[in-house]
């Protein structure tokens, strides 16, 4: 199972969000591949703090076990300028 914490997922944007994947039950290996929904993508299995500039992003976690199977996860970031 695999699922996306966040330290924020609404809030006053633009601003900083750090990612992190929770993973149950798989067997490593694991290939990660993140993609913030602002057209930047990362293979860390904890990416650095991204930075969202004010508006809707869709945040998703791909994770490939040692079978290649691909576990997903995402999330919807909100920066929006007026707050959460």
């Amino acid at each position: 199972m695999v699922e996306i914490s966040s330290d924020s997922k609404s809030g006053k944007g633009p601003g900083w969000v750090h990612l992190r994947p929770k993973i149950r039950n798989l067997k490593g290996p694991l290939k990660f591949n993140w993609s913030f929904g602002d057209g930047e993508e990362s293979a860390e299995m904890i990416p650095r703090p991204h930075y969202y500039p004010s508006g809707r992003y869709s945040v998703v976690l791909e994770v490939a076990d040692k079978t290649g199977k691909l576990h997903t996860a995402s999330i919807t970031i909100d920066a929006d300028p007026q707050g959460g």
